[in-house]
């Protein structure tokens, strides 16, 4: 059984799918992604074209080229932190598996819907990319409360 898409949500909008491709196109020469009506294809020299509909999928992909490549979480990080604002991407609790989620109590930073695409990427890059890497959890809110998104 297929792992489910939890990043499928905010990465796989029609909005989202360019963005994402040229984020991470971004982030190392060599690697190309670009958007697809279904999803994603991923080109890297001397490697055949691979196409990707889930978002979990081509981050598992992305982050195992770039680890191949010896480039470093830090490295990703800094080109994803730098991304400029983008179109606002709403997300409600009930678009993830609960288990996903969490209420939140106190005051903690909320992403901005204008930067959830790069924080997304640059979490998820970062656990994939690091051998100890931990999960994390991203503070969304929408319009009924604030809570949390694990991240692994």
């Amino acid at each position: 059984m297929a792992r489910q898409d939890w990043a499928g949500p905010i990465l796989s909008s029609s909005h989202a799918k360019p963005l994402v491709a040229r984020l991470l196109s971004g982030v190392a020469t060599g690697l190309s992604v670009r958007a697809t009506g279904v999803g994603w294809t991923v080109t890297q020299p001397g490697r055949p074209v691979t196409v990707h509909t889930s978002g979990l999928a081509l981050l598992d992909q992305v982050s195992a080229w770039l680890v191949s490549r010896g480039v470093s979480a830090s490295a990703v990080t800094s080109a994803l932190e730098t991304a400029p604002d983008h179109r606002a991407v709403h997300v409600t609790r009930e678009m993830f598996p609960a288990a996903r989620t969490e209420s939140l109590e106190g005051g903690a930073q909320v992403v901005p819907s204008t930067q959830l695409v790069p924080t997304l990427l640059v979490a998820a890059l970062g656990i994939r990319m690091d051998p100890g890497g931990v999960e994390q959890r991203l503070v969304l809110q929408d319009a009924e409360e604030s809570w949390t998104l694990r991240v692994d």
